[in-house]
């Protein structure tokens, strides 16, 4: 019936039982005519089971009408043994012949045999009840606190088992569970964060929501990320029982603690000395001098807002805040400083950054915490990745990171799925520090710094998520004052890297985005042990390298 175009909704879910099977985790032939589902434990639904018991006809849904998700229960992994027929007309259409052990299964339309006295076996494991079919990419809820964790949608999202990049493990291991730290401000106090991939069913979730003790405060449609983003307050002040909950009762979503995420601080030493000294462009194989981009390129940064200095008066296309009205914005240094190096150019002070003429679109996105650090959150960059991908933005810097969420690693997905290249820094925290999200994402670039002499920077994260290495350590830039100073950061390293990518992306724009990761890495020149390793990545980015292996 899937193969002839029948939807899902009109299947057929009255089924005849079959025998149990022989052995428990392969099931047996069916009998000819035995209506077959797919079974609900295997995302690729290449395993056929005998359809679950049909429902109350009071319980059926009908067409396609939207129907509230159901309490997730355990997966049935086998069919359920024979169970005690209902005594209803075998002729009605929701009738189930019995099944007798030593015999085969009657007609439908052959009245039903005495019951069988049960047999002295276990008790059968009644499956859930079907009060609405799940969709056929839904797994089974899992347990999330950290973005490491990666969650699987389902629906209309485009985001399932199937579309996600595969996991790869941490340096440090995530928690078993999403309870919070000691920092009080890694989340929204009292919030939890749901991406709903369905989006016809909104209104079975915010009920869900309401009943779960939740209030919606924001609520988002996400048009290019194709989902539904609920930011809820737990009215009881737990979030973690909301979570808890609303993961067993919206089993389609991605629900999750709202994770907030940092700018790096700026370090270095600050003065300029006598004249400014510039290297990262020898370091990255870039030209000596800007060259014209073949075609436009567009560079996301989701950042503290920029000013519009010298050096990046003709680099912005646009611009747009996400943050609360309410909030204090951070101060703009440090985002004005990742667009000089991606997009800037100052002759008189021969700085270059290393794609000057591509468009810079700008997500303002940090506000202030009482303590002085510039923060965001997960529901802020999922916002501005949403914006970036209606503006045709194919590129996007993030020099932040936190702990993450869920919801923050479906929604990358979900973009470098449509063609997106994510740059992040992979941290400042140092040789101890617990992995930075998004960086520690599947398929996200992440970014170390290295200095002069290609060391490593001595704050910077490590970890086996790391993928390329960039100058990051006293790096000249120029500032809103009119002079300049020497920053130091895994931040801008990722914005050298953005760059650059930004470079050959103009130069080699028909390059499928499968291969820039792979490419990215094989044209690394080698740091540090052989290989990829923990510390370096791949190594040391080599534009010239990179464009020649592209062509």
């Amino acid at each position: 019936l899937l193969a002839a175009g029948t939807p899902r909704s009109q299947l057929p879910r009255i089924c005849q039982p079959t025998s149990a099977p022989t052995e428990p985790s392969v099931p047996p032939a069916p009998p000819s005519g035995v209506p077959m589902c797919p079974d609900p434990t295997v995302f690729t639904h290449v395993r056929l089971i005998p359809c679950p018991p049909a429902p109350n006809n009071n319980q059926r849904p009908s067409g396609n009408t939207p129907t509230q998700p159901p309490t997730a229960q355990p997966p049935v992994t086998q069919p359920p043994p024979p169970t005690r027929p209902p005594a209803t007309n075998p002729n009605a259409p929701g009738a189930r012949a019995p099944v007798s052990p030593p015999s085969p299964a009657p007609s439908p339309t052959t009245p039903p045999p005495a019951p069988p006295a049960p047999a002295p076996e276990p008790p059968p494991v009644s499956p859930p009840p079907p009060v609405s079919p799940p969709p056929p990419n839904a797994p089974a809820p899992i347990a999330r606190g950290v973005a490491s964790q990666i969650p699987m949608g389902g629906g209309s999202a485009g985001v399932s088992p199937l579309s996600l990049p595969p996991p790869r493990a941490p340096a440090v291991a995530a928690p078993p569970a999403p309870a919070p730290t000691a920092d009080a401000n890694e989340f929204e106090p009292a919030e939890v964060l749901v991406f709903a991939p369905f989006a016809e069913s909104a209104q079975g979730a915010l009920e869900i929501i309401a009943n779960a003790g939740g209030t919606v405060l924001q609520q988002d449609s996400l048009t290019q990320l194709e989902g539904l983003l609920l930011r809820v307050r737990a009215n009881d002040g737990d979030a973690f029982r909301l979570a808890t909950v609303l993961r067993q009762q919206l089993p389609q979503a991605t629900v999750d603690l709202h994770g907030r995420l940092f700018l790096f601080p700026l370090a270095g030493s600050g003065s300029t000395g006598s004249a400014p000294r510039h290297y990262a462009r020898a370091m990255l194989q870039l030209p000596q001098k800007p060259v014209p981009l073949a075609r436009e390129v567009r560079v996301g940064v989701i950042d503290s807002g920029i000013e519009r200095i010298g050096a990046l008066e003709r680099g912005v296309g646009g611009e747009k805040s996400f943050m609360p009205n309410d909030a204090s914005p951070a101060d703009s240094v440090h985002g004005t400083t990742v667009a000089a190096m991606i997009a800037g150019y100052d002759e008189g002070s021969g700085f270059s950054g290393a794609a000057p003429g591509a468009k810079l679109y700008v997500a303002r996105a940090m506000s202030l915490l009482p303590d002085g650090r510039s923060y965001t959150n997960a529901a802020s960059v999922l916002r501005a990745l949403d914006w970036l991908l209606a503006e045709r933005v194919t590129l996007v810097n993030m020099s932040l990171g936190g702990r993450g969420d869920s919801t923050l690693a479906v929604g990358i997905a979900q973009a470098i799925r449509k063609g997106m290249v994510v740059v992040a820094a992979a941290g400042n925290g140092g040789a101890g520090a617990q992995a930075s999200f998004p960086a520690a994402l599947p398929d996200v670039v992440a970014v170390t710094a290295l200095d002069v002499e290609s060391k490593l920077y001595n704050q910077a994260n490590r970890g086996d998520y790391v993928m390329i290495a960039a100058p990051g350590v006293d790096i000249w830039a120029p500032q809103r004052t009119g002079g300049g100073s020497y920053v130091s950061g895994t931040s801008f390293a990722a914005a050298w890297v953005s760059g650059a990518l930004a470079l050959a992306q103009a130069q080699r724009g028909d390059v499928a985005r499968s291969r820039w990761s792979s490419e990215l890495c094989a044209s690394a020149k080698d740091l540090g042990r052989g290989g990829r390793d923990s510390e370096f990545g791949c190594g040391l980015l080599q534009t010239e390298d990179l464009l020649r292996r592209l062509k």
